[in-house]
């Protein structure tokens, strides 16, 4: 017979093993990389060291048996290393008990004096950022959606992990350099939207509606997911776009079920298959723009 005594034996143990646990948050697995150049690897996080294997290529490394999402490749290539998740593009910059901070994608459109767009490899009208093969989330309280320069217009089309698809957008609206307000993000040179909560895809899209009289203040136009916490704007961001690609996006995470097999993962893709419906929706966007300009 299963005694009481025996039972609150097991008990003690089970939530000394919890306990263990989550004191252990913060230090690598015994025998595993500890760091990928300057970011710290805490368990359940574990250093890939075969591509896409799995556990199998991170040597045990991270949790067994939720994904793809708590492997991290570090990529040696770079000067320090960098980390990536999984076998994608999106650069993890920090690793804490819930949140993961990682490199923001920005869309971005830039012209030259006459109006011509500018054929300098720099331009994305589009990214993606894909996130449904792992247990993370785009934070829907930390994250904001914004668009810097006049006369533009940034959508955020996402997915959670149904595939139920949300949207956010925001115009920014400005004639002269004198209409744009230092620190604010109210619309005048910059605009700011929440984003919905359970985001696990998501395209960022920009339509700018450009014209030589801007020009010369605002060369450039960014759309792009952040950390609302770390972004002041100002208005020599119209013109130099480097503080805005150093912004960091935040992701919850959470040790959840696996629900997608090894033979469909991909993990952070900048491709999707839903840009044909992000560039529709950007057209609406952009006439919507043309009448309130008017």
């Amino acid at each position: 017979m299963f005694s009481g005594k025996l039972l609150l034996i097991h008990l003690i143990s089970f939530w000394l093993s919890i306990a263990s646990l989550v004191a252990a948050f913060g230090d690598s697995k015994p025998g595993c990389q500890a760091k990928c150049g300057n970011v710290s690897i805490p368990y359940p996080f574990g250093i890939t060291v075969g591509g896409d294997d799995d556990n199998r290529g991170a040597g045990g490394c991270s949790i067994q048996g939720v994904g793809y999402g708590y492997n991290v490749n570090c990529n040696t290539s770079y000067d320090p290393p960098k980390a990536f998740i999984g076998t994608g593009n999106l650069e993890i910059l920090s690793i804490s008990g819930t949140e993961i901070r990682i490199k923001s994608l920005v869309a971005t459109l830039c012209y030259d004096m006459s109006g011509d767009l500018v054929p300098d490899g720099q331009n994305h009208q589009i990214v993606t950022s894909n996130l449904k093969p792992t247990p993370f989330t785009f934070s829907n309280t930390k994250n904001r959606l914004f668009t810097i320069g006049c006369n533009s217009a940034g959508a955020l089309l996402g997915w959670d992990q149904l595939g139920k698809n949300y949207s956010s957008q925001c115009i920014s609206m400005c004639s002269s350099k004198e209409d744009v307000r230092e620190g604010s993000c109210n619309g005048n040179g910059c605009c700011q939207n929440t984003i919905p909560k359970g985001i696990k895809n998501f395209s960022v899209g920009l339509v700018w509606i450009a014209n030589t009289t801007i020009l010369s203040f605002n060369p450039c136009s960014y759309t792009f997911l952040a950390d609302r916490e770390q972004y002041t704007f100002y208005a020599s961001d119209l013109q130099a776009d480097s503080k805005v690609r150093e912004i960091p996006q935040v992701l919850d995470w959470a040790i959840g079920s696996r629900t997608c097999t090894r033979k469909t993962a991909k993990v952070a893709s900048i491709q999707s298959p839903v840009l044909l419906i992000a560039v529709k929706y950007l057209k609406f966007l952009k006439y919507m723009t043309i009448e309130l300009m008017v």
